[in-house]
């Protein structure tokens, strides 16, 4: 559903896309198919809301981010239900990792909104207007989260754009955000396809900001896009990170963080990494410790991490 004004809404339209749930590769939901009417009604509310909430006090900001982080732990269980269901992200992957980062990153910009002296207050809290954020399937909780919290920290009101792979970890984040004392508005979520309400999204006049996590060529698109109207544009894109090894290392507890970095889980996070340096002088070694941990992990064992890899949602990903 899309999340307009406080409420849980369908299409104007009425058109949907089919949701396929990773564990039977059968369609468990339909996700809105949102047009500009769609978005018109997004923008409207945003905006709206922006009046009262770019005024309110940096302590009552803090207030509702340090409740937003106190709800996304207390709801782990439910996060780590929806990413299975949206994604095939087993469990206990979005509960070791996901839910804390996300509760740390409102909870990091609530106290950045009471640290003491002018300047970074005037650099914290002054809202730019309606902040757009288009999230990748990549672990939804965080990249939403680590967008969101900075944009309510600074007073502005924001439209979210999630994945269409992932509208229940997006919905239970929006539920969330009434319970944290957010005001109707402030917050809005509208679904659909990225070359239909994505793009609609970065074109409208009434949006001054956008943050967008995805791949180059997007990115390329969205900047282009949002140059005819000098519009702020933040990206993270194709952000995979090469992982080096150098000589001198403590070998058998270095092999097995780069087994967990490297080989990590599904969805892929951009600090993960996509290539391996090793130094020559250890190249031998370090490759027979990685070599073993892949052919055998035992519990109790030096490379012992979570290996577990659940189904994967689309064919795309």
């Amino acid at each position: 559903m899309n999340f307009i004004n406080g409420e849980f809404v369908p299409s104007v339209s009425g058109k949907t896309i089919p949701k396929v749930d990773p564990s039977t590769s059968q369609v468990a939901r339909q996700v809105p198919d949102s047009s500009l009417m769609d978005l018109v009604k997004a923008v409207q509310s945003g905006n709206k809301a922006l009046i009262g909430w770019s005024k309110s006090s940096i302590e009552d900001r803090a207030i509702i981010l340090e409740k937003f982080a106190f709800l996304i732990r207390q709801n782990a269980q439910m996060f780590g239900l929806a990413a299975a269901r949206d994604l095939g992200t087993p469990v206990s992957q979005t509960l070791s990792f996901s839910v804390e980062e996300a509760a740390q990153h409102f909870e990091a910009h609530a106290k950045m909104l009471r640290a003491p002296g002018p300047l970074l207050q005037r650099q914290t809290v002054q809202p730019v207007g309606l902040v757009a954020i288009i999230s990748p399937a990549s672990d939804p909780l965080v990249c939403l989260s680590s967008r969101l919290a900075p944009a309510l920290a600074g007073g502005n009101a924001v439209i979210a754009k999630p994945s269409r792979h992932t509208p229940e970890t997006t919905e239970l984040l929006a539920k969330l955000s009434l319970e944290a004392g957010l005001p109707a508005g402030v917050f809005g979520i509208v679904q659909g396809r990225g070359d239909v309400i994505g793009e609609l999204i970065v074109q409208h006049p009434g949006v001054s900001t956008l943050a967008f996590m995805g791949s180059t060529r997007i990115g390329r698109r969205i900047q282009s896009l949002a140059a005819d109207e000098l519009k702020r544009v933040h990206l993270s894109l194709s952000s995979k990170n090469p992982v080096i090894v150098f000589a001198g290392v403590e070998l058998v507890s270095t092999m097995s963080s780069v087994a967990a970095i490297c080989a990590g889980l599904f969805p892929a996070r951009s600090m993960q990494g996509s290539r391996l340096f090793i130094h020559e002088s250890i190249y031998k070694p370090a490759l027979e410790m990685l070599k073993a941990h892949f052919e055998s992990v035992r519990v109790g064992s030096p490379f012992e991490i979570e290996t577990q890899m659940g189904p994967l949602p689309t064919q795309e990903l």
